[in-house]
């Protein structure tokens, strides 16, 4: 009884012990935390500053850097969320990294946990360009309304004065961002993502074959020193391009050099070295390229030029004397071997701010990229037209070419429908990265766009409207590109028609240009029927059946005109009938009149009309089946005004086939309509 008692007088004294431990270890914890502001425990205290203290080391270098602080901080910020010099931390982090609108959640937190600002009296001015950059631009204008009106509370001195005028510059921007934002320009918009690095790509020159791009990459050395040196890529059979290579100015041994230009058909290339701050002329004799001179026009540093058609005239950007602003825009013309004296573009070009990167779009049109103007944020590229021997007032280019991001370097090509950009827009590589532009343009905009009037006809490829742009997904599209010219080897501007066969439509009309380069854009969906014409020459026709879902493919497709003679023949891949029948579909009439059209053209032209099939079922049916739907086209003919004695008919069956039958592929080749030119 008695060792019970002691017992439990021990227990009890125990567990009194414990408590009182246990109790000064917390109270001991929450001290130790309270010191910091921070409510952890001792052991995730510890672990919170260790994280921070290891991030700090990465946030104390350059802005390119800072981004790989982020893990340890968002390790700190998971223990606690409420510290706002962290959340400053990190949304400086997403700022100066690869995914900027990120900052938006931990700015939004510093303003909630500072409400008086005065720690980080800038966070709105933080907000603001993150909202900007994400185009929530009404959200922007607030916050930076909110920043101006802090500084307005402040000392007024010429920094608050020059922070304010900036700030208004902002709010002026996102307004033109709302504005800017309404006007979808149909295009797609990929990353070229073969080339991108972490690092800047930029300044785009295109060869013109089109099938070699060269271009500056711009790469941070240990040394914290910024290299800039001239890369080439070529573009692959599937439109994609291959690894990139150093060009020829790897043999030039400079540490900073661009290849700004290039003329004589790329057989002269014009570089900046950046040691000298010069522009050299290299020119190519026989595979080799060899310098021949320095361009002389300007004794400031010019970066980056463009030449006109003819190369009398080039447009370049630079800062001097006549600058209205920091970098401005200026011509110099051709005067025998010598350039005249430089010409400002005026303030209806240049502003008070940056105006960069020009290039000559055709001889009175440039663009250029500009801080200045109505910009959404940052460089916006814009475009200017000489009118009456004076250059007019700078037009922002639009969305979605455009962004609160930088935009810069527009390239065009000798395509009709491509172009290049540098941005670095969020969800790029990092840094700056280059795009390739793919313009979808009707008629009246291919105009605007300087590209070749009625390019893509008088409707969109799929008949899609022009508001519609922003629900294409350019992965789900067929880019059919190539050269056409005659069996006689001229290259030819040939007529191209897209046809909806199953709505018996032409959707779309347009040309080659003069070296006979095409590039049609096929939206998924759709029975295309495409047809190719030139005087004097057979058409020729292509079939594509895409379904709604298909993907992005790039289709390099030369087309072979045949010129009109006895003995040539076509297939007419866009004649279809009914399965194991001779009664041709409605889809079939486009090119049935395109036969007709054709034979009206060459009135003494005599043609036979020839079926063919597949190997499937017996010899005797295949050539019954082939001669009835000979026949059926001939028929047609006759019955649209063509003369029965110009038409003959004949099945071969499966006599004759152009592909192995042992494939559905093949199969589906062999069953096919021919044209051949009998008498003319």
């Amino acid at each position: 009884m008695h060792l019970n008692i002691l017992l439990n007088n021990v227990n009890n004294l125990a567990m009194k012990k414990i408590s009182i431990i246990l109790i000064c270890t917390l109270a001991c914890n929450f001290l130790f935390a309270a010191k910091t502001n921070i409510p952890l425990s001792k052991d995730s205290l510890k672990s919170y500053k260790t994280a921070v203290k290891q991030g700090d080391k990465f946030y104390r270098l350059q802005d390119e850097k800072k981004y790989q602080a982020c893990g340890q901080y968002l390790t700190a910020y998971n223990l606690y969320a409420g510290d706002a010099s962290l959340c400053y931390k990190l949304g400086n982090c997403y700022l100066t990294g690869f995914s900027k609108t990120k900052a938006i959640t931990f700015f939004d937190a510093v303003a909630d946990i500072d409400s008086t600002h005065k720690q980080f009296p800038d966070i709105y001015w933080k907000l603001g360009t993150a909202y900007q950059l994400d185009n929530q631009f009404d959200n922007a204008i607030v916050s930076y309304q909110n920043h101006k009106d802090i500084l307005s509370k402040g000392k007024q001195n010429k920094k608050t004065i020059a922070k304010i005028k900036q700030t208004d510059k902002r709010i002026q921007e996102c307004q033109s961002g709302l504005s800017l934002e309404k006007i979808k320009n149909p295009l797609f918009i990929d990353n070229v993502s073969a080339i991108n690095t972490s690092a800047d790509e930029y300044n785009t020159i295109c060869n013109p074959n089109g099938k070699t791009i060269s271009y500056t990459n711009a790469t941070l050395l240990s040394s914290g020193e910024r290299r800039e040196h001239s890369l080439s890529a070529n573009k692959s059979v599937d439109g994609t391009f291959d690894s990139p290579y150093e060009n020829i100015a790897k043999k030039r041994k400079f540490s900073h050099i661009d290849v700004v230009a290039q003329t004589d058909n790329g057989n002269t290339e014009y570089v900046y070295d950046g040691d000298k701050s010069a522009i050299l002329i290299y020119k190519n004799k026989d595979g080799k390229w060899r310098k021949s001179g320095k361009l002389k026009f300007w004794k400031n540093r010019v970066r980056k030029i463009g030449f006109n058609s003819n190369c009398e005239q080039i447009v370049f950007s630079s800062e001097g004397k006549k600058s209205l602003g920091e970098q401005d825009l200026f011509i110099v013309n051709k005067n025998g071997k010598k350039w005249t004296k430089p010409e400002n573009l005026g303030n209806q070009v240049n502003t008070e701010y940056d105006e960069t990167a020009p290039v000559f779009v055709n001889d009175s049109t440039i663009y250029f990229s500009s801080t200045g103007h109505n910009s959404m944020g940052g460089y916006d590229i814009f475009k200017t037209t000489l009118s009456n021997g004076k250059w007019g007032q700078a037009e922002n280019i639009g969305t979605p070419i455009n962004t609160a991001f930088d935009d810069v370097f527009y390239t065009p090509t000798n395509k009709d429908l491509k172009a290049y950009i540098s941005s670095n827009r969020d969800g790029g590589k990092g840094g700056m990265d280059i795009y390739a532009l793919t313009y979808i343009l009707p008629k009246e905009l291919a105009e605007d766009f300087d590209a070749p009037a009625g390019t893509i006809g008088d409707k969109l490829l799929a008949g899609i409207n022009i508001q519609q742009e922003a629900n294409i997904d350019s992965s789900k599209v067929t880019l059919m590109k190539g050269i056409i010219m005659g069996d006689d080897s001229l290259l030819l501007k040939a007529k191209i028609e897209l046809a909806d066969n199953e709505l018996q439509q032409i959707i779309a009309t347009f040309e080659a240009d003069s070296t006979g380069n095409y590039e049609v854009i096929l939206l998924g969906g759709l029975n295309y029927g495409i047809s190719v014409s030139y005087p004097g020459y057979l058409f020729h026709s292509e079939n594509f059946d895409l379904p709604e879902q298909s993907e992005f493919q790039e289709i390099d497709k030369d087309i072979i005109l045949k010129k009109i003679a006895i003995g040539k023949n076509i297939v007419l891949k866009n004649i279809f009938f009914e399965t194991a029948k001779a009664d041709l579909n409605d889809e079939s009439i486009i090119e049935l009149n395109n036969v007709i059209k054709l034979l009206k053209e060459n009135p003494t032209m005599h043609v036979e009309i020839s079926g063919h099939t597949d190997n499937v079922g017996s010899k005797a049916y295949n050539k019954n089946l082939s001669n009835f739907r000979a026949k059926s086209v001939v028929d047609y003919l006759i019955q649209n005004g063509i003369e029965e004695g110009r038409l003959t008919s004949k099945g071969y069956g499966y006599d004759n086939p152009v592909a192995s039958n042992k494939t559905e592929e093949g199969r589906k080749e062999n069953r096919r309509t021919e044209f051949l030119v009998t008498k003319i």
